[in-house]
């Protein structure tokens, strides 16, 4: 059994797996809360994850054939998959909300906004000391437009009181619809929908009907709302957000620039530090401070996402170093972190965008390769 901060982790599988997975689920447990301390979240002891290394352990552990992962008895159990034996994190971090969810809220969600909730958690991507989410998937996102072409889509009026059985009937599209529905709801206009969405949860906390906290959160009737849905749903602003993928590649490198800052490491300019970074010289020794170590794969990858934009560069704030990004129509990207004592550091990424858009720029060089 192993230990960390949220989770306690039953596994027979390679212990350097077990160490990468420590502190991707201290930031997904924490994320998992943040996005739910207004509800009166409260988790009173740490969630059991049994990660195993077969699907006949995971078969004779009580796990479903038709899933590659179950709830049982409030224990998440899965396996490692593929010829490379990785770990299944797109279903960890789905399954891992309603497990969240039933452990540490006082009252049941409703059935759509779980099951969406879960499979937006499960679509976000780690970046060292956060999750970024929102990321939407194509193919799913494609299905879900079939279904309204096809006029498929379940009323909002129906799915706002969906019982156990009317969603089982039609499983697969009441997930991909309850997905697009939380997504809408949460990063629509510029999360314009989001205090409202939120307040419609505490609502159903209180024992009003789905249908009359709809109302009041929303205004008009269900059916008017779900034109607004429909219509952003077929809109150019739903597509792959490049934008938050970017932010993701900042966050991830600041959040080895912090560690470098930890190490007390000095850099003249960017190259130094992305050189050190590709070398595997930003290293924390994990027997002495867990809290702050995270795998150099973490990092390769960042730094292969960053060959592809453009320019990076360093700045000083409070006497610690800052990354910046600044794109070639004038939008910059300024990752900042602070280090507290006893947890893992706080990165923030902050975007400026200018005023006026500039003209393109001749393709330039990118941040080097390794070698």
């Amino acid at each position: 059994m192993y230990d960390s901060p949220y989770y306690l982790i039953n596994s027979n599988v390679d212990s350097n797996q077990i160490r990468q997975a420590i502190p991707r689920l201290t930031v997904l447990a924490e994320e998992y809360y943040a996005r739910t301390k207004g509800l009166g979240a409260r988790l009173k002891s740490k969630m059991v994850l049994r990660l195993l290394d077969s699907r006949e352990m995971y078969l004779e552990s009580g796990g479903s054939r038709e899933f590659s992962a179950a709830l049982r008895e409030g224990v998440l159990v899965t396996y490692t998959q593929g010829r490379g034996r990785s770990i299944p994190w797109h279903t960890i971090q789905s399954l891992g909300f309603r497990q969240y969810v039933r452990a540490a809220l006082p009252f049941t969600l409703p059935r759509w906004v779980k099951n969406g909730t879960a499979i937006y958690f499960g679509y976000a991507l780690w970046t060292g000391d956060g999750m970024a989410c929102g990321i939407l998937n194509e193919r799913r996102l494609e299905k879900v437009r079939e279904y309204l072409k096809e006029r498929d889509i379940l009323r909002f009026d129906r799915m706002l009181t969906i019982s156990a059985d009317e969603w089982n009937a039609n499983n697969q599209r009441n997930h991909d619809q309850a997905w697009t529905m939380v997504q809408f709801l949460i990063s629509a206009e510029n999360g314009k929908y989001r205090p409202a969405f939120d307040r419609f949860i505490i609502d159903i906390a209180r024992k009003r009907s789905p249908p009359a906290a709809f109302a009041r959160r929303f205004g008009g009737t269900a059916r008017e709302f779900q034109k607004r849905y429909e219509r952003w749903l077929t809109s150019d602003q739903v597509k792959p957000n490049e934008e938050l993928k970017t932010r993701a590649t900042v966050v991830t490198l600041t959040s080895f620039l912090a560690r470098a800052h930890f190490l007390r490491m000095k850099f003249e300019d960017v190259e130094e530090f992305l050189q050190a970074a590709r070398e595997g010289r930003i290293r924390i020794d994990w027997k002495k401070q867990q809290r702050l170590w995270l795998p150099q794969s973490l990092l390769d990858k960042a730094l292969k996402d960053a060959e592809k934009l453009r320019s990076w560069s360093l700045g000083k704030k409070a006497n610690r170093p800052t990354l910046v990004l600044e794109q070639d129509d004038g939008t910059t990207f300024t990752g900042t972190f602070t280090l507290p004592t006893k947890r893992h550091p706080k990165v923030k990424v902050d975007i400026k965008r200018p005023r006026k858009p500039r003209p393109a720029k001749p393709p330039a060089r990118t941040a080097p390769s390794a070698g």
